[in-house]
């Protein structure tokens, strides 16, 4: 994990994996979340960590980090519309039938893409 880190690739957590990448010490000086239930362990893996326990997700540049379960959800399409686009992370959505928006779009974008794919499948 930490060769794939050095090389750059994006690393994500969801809930407690961020316990770790804590525990492989590529969470010092970043900031991170994690489940709610293990906050408190992951501050204590090393002072350096940012512990953000008011966020759902956090993107960290070469490492993301997410909440629970539907956090990790939000975080994926996060990372979808970072590397893919925000076209392609709403579509990803519909299609999970997901309620998702990026910082940009609005509930009428979205109820626009998921009419238009349910055109799309008739």
């Amino acid at each position: 994990m930490r060769s794939l880190s050095a090389e750059g690739t994006v690393l994500a957590s969801v809930c407690n994996g961020a316990l770790v990448l804590a525990a492989a010490g590529l969470l010092d000086g970043l900031p991170a979340t994690s489940h709610w239930s293990v906050l408190d362990d992951l501050a204590s893996r090393s002072p350096d960590i940012q512990v953000r326990a008011e966020q759902r997700w956090v993107d960290a540049g070469h490492i993301v980090t997410s909440a629970g379960v539907s956090a990790g959800i939000d975080m994926a399409l996060h990372l979808v519309d970072r590397l893919e686009g925000t076209e392609m992370a709403r579509t990803v959505a519909q299609v999970l039938e997901y309620p998702w928006q990026s910082a940009g779009s609005t509930p009428e974008d979205d109820q626009a893409l998921r009419k238009a794919l349910l055109d799309a499948h008739r």
